[in-house]
């Protein structure tokens, strides 16, 4: 019976070591059963992987060997206090060593065992891992200890609080502020009183969503001091989002507010002093806009191009003179400038900018795309107050404006009107229909006629009818001008040209006339050498001054005249024909006052009207034998004859009555009857003094031209072996109508 019990003990006893085993097995703490002398009986498999050891190697050491020595003693103390009435030791933490040398900290908690007599005979210890914990305590030391030497360094006053304004913590320069200690103020309310609101009244602002809100306080100290502070108020909220705290920072801000309270004062005094000031400025705002208009005005309405431009060329502002006349050429005046600047063609622009030279009247073309045109050119350098490109002011004149106004000064213009031309001559009154005919059109005129005939009075009639009315109008007499200042006097020469040349040179009188007319008086005088100058001009609207390089354009129109036949003058190589052809594109001839003496009683009156002494006469108390023997005279000086014999009649008559006494003795010492006077004015009307009729006259030039014509069309194609194209661009003719003129010559 006793054996049966004892068996039955015997494995009830197996059955709980058997369920003791596998909860210390399952446990994540590590445990260990030790002996009275640290000797290891039993470890569980956490202690084995936690010490990185086999239970072999652990089971029968000595558990100190695994406490970091510096804690062995502070271990062994602790399980030295075990006793019976105090079986269990409060948790300690010490320092542990792994197999694989690192460091370690654990807390164990220990349980003696003791037998019948009270006496230790061993322990057991449950222990888990403090590292981690460890080491975050130790870097929340760290960080209270940098908090707190953050917090004392500060010059602003720190506080933290209740949320019913309890202190938890003051800094140092709180302390002093409010003249109190630590000590003294932790646990106690705010230290002073808020005099423009309620304590705590900030507070509600705060929420987990706007932890910061930021006041102004004016406060009263403890000793009666009043001061403002500006506070950064942060709540700081538990788990639950319920406020339990509130960290201020504050800033003394009395002496701000002292100078805001001043600065208010200073501002409505001087706003006071502005709105004085405003009135005198609007006066001045009012002056500087209208002298800023009037500067905008002059910039865009000067007569005169102005280009605003910088030391690359780069174009910045055009004025209306420039955009109204030449277009948008912005890119085009930016091409060229920059061109010229960057080559160094023009030394005075890249002296413009570099040198900050001004330059005044210089001779430029514009080689536009629609054309060049020729100016005269001023810069001048413009002081820049930043750090910007250099800038300059460019000045234009078109060169056409400037002889237009030196012309207008020189007296270059037309004064005779196609009214100032009177006569009831029938080939007279054909010739003034011409003439007018040839004003509509824009091709070179030809006038012929007897000196005195009134040749350059027509060309003046002509160019004040026509389109170019408002240009110019140049008067050169080919026959007065030496030979060799002829080509210098219609083309102009450069600076240097020769001895004694003007400096900058000087324009021709093709140059004057641009964009109007250009008279040619005396033609046929002109040397054969200087008419392949002319010729090239008719040709090509274009010429160089004489020593110059530069091509000038020219747009004028040519009228010229002519006493001579220039068909005998081709035929004897005086003059060219090829000239002959481009300046006769029109022709009026003017005939001569011998031809037409029914003109002579209309060209005394008016004569007579325009005479500065023609209050002094009536032209009905004059003497009848006076038109009688002014009809009969031969006039070889034609009008301009008959106006000095005007002239000289009324002043050799001094206010008496006008008589034949008062004519040049040779117009009347040969008396004629009526009847002889008759005959010979309806001879003068019908033959000339060979006594060939005018139609007579007329074949005779035909047939001559018609020879010219045909023998310089021979010429031409022998030059230029047949070939007709060329034959016909030398003419000046469409070769539909050479065929035309061969045909009619009979040229094979």
């Amino acid at each position: 019976m006793d054996k049966v019990y004892g068996d039955l003990i015997k494995d009830k006893l197996n059955l709980n070591q058997n369920r003791f085993h596998s909860m210390i097995e399952d446990m994540t703490e590590i445990v260990e059963i030790e002996s009275l002398d640290n000797t290891l009986i039993f470890v569980n498999d956490a202690y084995c992987r936690y010490f990185g050891k086999v239970r072999d190697k652990l089971v029968g050491s000595n558990a100190m060997d695994l406490i970091y020595p510096e804690d062995r003693q502070k271990v062994q103390d602790r399980l030295n206090g075990l006793t019976p009435e105090k079986p269990s030791a409060e948790s300690i933490e010490a320092r542990i060593i792994k197999a694989n040398g690192e460091i370690g900290w654990m807390s164990w908690t220990a349980r003696g065992f003791f037998n019948e007599s009270g006496e230790i005979i061993g322990h057991q210890s449950v222990g888990r891992d403090v590292t981690d914990i460890k080491k975050y305590q130790e870097q929340l030391k760290l960080s209270e200890a940098r908090y707190r030497g953050i917090v004392e360094d500060q010059t602003e006053l720190i506080v933290r609080i209740t949320p019913d304004d309890i202190i938890l913590f003051a800094n140092d320069v709180y302390c002093r502020f409010f003249n109190g200690k630590l000590d003294d103020l932790i646990g106690t309310l705010i230290a002073y009183d808020i005099i423009d609101i309620e304590p705590g009244k900030n507070y509600p602002y705060l929420s987990p969503d706007s932890p910061v809100n930021v006041c102004q306080e004016k406060i009263r100290t403890p000793e009666g001091q009043i001061a403002w502070i500006e506070w950064t108020a942060r709540g700081i909220f538990n788990q639950y989002h319920e406020l339990i705290e509130i960290q201020k920072v504050g800033r003394n801000i009395t002496d701000r507010k002292e100078a805001e309270a001043a600065l208010h004062k200073a501002k409505e005094e001087l706003e006071i002093r502005v709105q004085e000031r405003t009135v005198e400025l609007s006066k001045a705002n009012r002056g500087l806009t209208i002298l800023n208009n009037n500067m905008k005005n002059i910039f865009s309405n000067i007569p005169a191009g102005v280009i605003v431009a910088d030391e690359t060329g780069k174009v910045s502002n055009l004025n209306n003179y420039l955009k109204r006349f030449w277009g948008d050429v912005t890119e085009e005046i930016n091409d060229i400038i920059s061109r010229y600047i960057i080559e160094k063609k023009k030394p005075y622009l890249t002296r413009l900018f570099n040198e900050h030279k001004s330059f005044q009247d210089i001779e430029f073309v514009f080689p536009f795309k629609s054309g060049d045109i020729h100016c005269l050119m001023s810069g001048i350098y413009m002081e820049n107050q930043g750090s910007g490109p250099k800038s300059g002011v460019i000045l234009i004149r078109t060169i056409k404006e400037i002889h237009k106004l030196v012309n207008r000064f020189s007296g270059a213009t037309a004064r005779v009107h196609f009214n100032d031309i009177v006569s009831v001559n029938e080939e007279m009154c054909l010739a003034i229909k011409n003439a007018k005919q040839a004003a509509a059109g824009t091709g070179n005129i030809l006038i012929t006629g007897e000196s005195g005939t009134g040749k350059e009075m027509f060309a003046q009639a002509i160019h004040n009818q026509s389109e170019r009315a408002r240009g110019p109008f140049v008067a050169v007499n080919c026959g007065a001008i030496p030979r060799e200042l002829l080509g210098s006097e219609l083309f102009g020469y450069a600076e240097g040209a020769f001895t004694g040349a003007k400096k900058g040179g000087n324009p021709g009188k093709f140059e004057l006339a641009s964009g109007g007319t250009i008279f040619l008086d005396e033609i046929g005088d002109m040397p054969i050498d200087q008419q392949v100058a002319l010729l090239r001009v008719v040709q090509e609207k274009c010429f160089i001054r004489i020593g110059g390089t530069e091509v000038i354009p020219t747009d004028v129109r040519i009228i010229c005249a002519t006493n001579q036949d220039l068909l005998m003058e081709i035929e004897k190589g005086d003059f060219r024909a090829d000239l002959y052809y481009r300046l006769n594109v029109i022709n009026v001839n003017i005939p001569p006052l011998r031809e037409r003496p029914e003109d002579v009683p209309v060209l005394f009156k008016y004569f007579m009207t325009k005479s500065e002494a023609r209050w002094k006469y009536d032209i009905k108390d004059m003497d009848p034998q006076i038109m009688y023997y002014l009809q009969r005279y031969d006039w070889p000086g034609n009008v301009r004859e008959l106006h000095n014999i005007v002239e000289r009649l009324l002043h050799h008559a001094e206010g008496a009555p006008l008589s034949i006494k008062h004519l040049p003795v040779d117009i009347y010492s040969t008396p004629v009857s009526s009847t002889t006077m008759a005959r010979t004015w309806v001879r003068s009307l019908s033959k000339d003094r060979q006594g060939r009729t005018i139609k007579e006259i007329r074949e005779e030039n035909k047939k001559l031209q018609e020879t010219q014509e045909s023998k310089e069309i021979i010429k031409l194609l022998n030059q230029y072996r047949g070939n007709i194209s060329k034959v016909a661009r030398e003419l000046g003719i469409a070769r539909s109508t050479l065929y035309a003129k061969m045909e009619k010559f009979q040229i094979r």
